[in-house]
């Protein structure tokens, strides 16, 4: 019953996205917002999608840590360091990745909230301070890894939403019928619909998570 129940919510959440901004946001009737203000303060809603996406892994992971041998105590440890380290290599690699802009704007690295994050560079940073981090431990690097790889595609799955959003990480021009409007500011080319190549992978990381969710404990 919980099951069926879970499924109906998602798809429930999933006909409202699709009806009221997924719908609009693809054909040019909505230009989404890049933040909303609290006083004197802006909140950027690609920051809220980050932040939701690390929680939808943090617990995926820590129902699931006794699966492969960890407590909730240690899994707690484990997210709050990886997210930290994840981070600040995610930055590190997008200045190495653009090196020539920023030694010549050597400041400018510092300033995260201008943007420029690589996913590439998180999984990196991660992976090596695990590696670190589990050499003295009880338990293996490759336990966490198990634990890793039910819960990171959902969380993928959901940052990926942040693209979306900011309209980037879109791709080729195109026609299709759920092509994506791209408004002047924000193309790199000239035309005006795209491939949202961002719910793509949002996509296969959901059909991912799922398969691996269902076969936890049995590989």
């Amino acid at each position: 019953m919980k099951r069926i129940l879970a499924v109906a919510a998602g798809l429930a959440v999933a006909a409202v996205l699709i009806l009221f901004l997924f719908a609009p946001a693809f054909s040019g009737d909505l230009v989404l917002p890049q933040y909303f203000e609290v006083g004197i303060f802006q909140v950027r809603y690609y920051g809220l999608i980050m932040a939701a996406a690390i929680l939808a892994a943090y617990f995926v992971a820590r129902i699931n840590s006794w699966r492969y041998g960890l407590s909730k105590d240690e899994v707690d440890r484990l997210v709050f360091w990886t997210v930290i380290v994840s981070f600040i290599s995610a930055r590190i690699y997008f200045v190495l990745s653009n090196f020539n802009y920023f030694q010549r704007h050597v400041i400018e690295s510092f300033f995260i909230w201008h943007g420029g994050l690589s996913i590439f560079g998180a999984i990196l940073g991660g992976i090596l301070f695990l590696l670190l981090y589990t050499r003295k431990k009880i338990y293996s690097a490759w336990q966490v890894f198990d634990l890793a790889a039910i819960s990171l595609p959902l969380g993928q799955a959901i940052g990926r939403l942040g693209n979306f959003m900011n309209y980037e990480a879109y791709g080729t021009p195109t026609d299709l019928p759920w092509r994506m409007y791209v408004p002047e500011m924000y193309r790199v080319q000239g035309a005006e619909y795209y491939h949202p190549t961002f719910l793509y992978e949002a996509i296969a990381n959901l059909i991912i998570f799922a398969v691996l969710f269902r076969l936890r404990g049995k590989l």
